[in-house]
């Protein structure tokens, strides 16, 4: 082979392994949902990955979460991150159920609300405000 052929192969192999490492994946399967500001829900055959809603909450401010899971395989999380992606709040679920929660906002800022499904078949029904 060609030095330029192989300096080509090297380099394509390089960003692949460099993309496959930094690899986020998602997988939808049967999704069917709804997203509008302060609710989403959804019903699907398998989810893997995460959705993501961001809210501003300013000193003082609650995050206010309702919500409601059902789950026939895998797990889903919910959690609530603050500007910095560290843990704000979390809950896990392997079968179902159902809650609320108020999440008092430590600093004024964007907080993301994270939905995180691992290889999950069920549905999920979640409503946020601000308080």
């Amino acid at each position: 082979m060609q030095e330029h052929t192989i300096k080509k192969m090297i380099f394509l192999l390089a960003a692949l392994a460099l993309l496959t490492g930094c690899s986020t994946m998602s997988v939808k399967l049967g999704w069917v949902g709804n997203a509008s500001p302060g609710h989403s829900e959804a019903r699907f055959a398998r989810f893997r990955g995460q959705e993501v809603y961001t809210v501003r909450l300013e000193d003082g401010e609650s995050l206010v979460l309702r919500y409601s899971v059902e789950l026939e395989e895998g797990s889903l999380e919910l959690r609530v991150l603050d500007g910095e992606d560290g843990v704000v709040w979390r809950e896990g679920f392997e079968a179902g159920g159902q809650g609320d929660a108020r999440i008092a906002a430590a600093d004024a800022g964007w907080y993301n609300l994270v939905v995180a499904g691992d290889d999950a078949a069920g549905s999920f029904d979640l409503f946020w405000s601000v308080d």
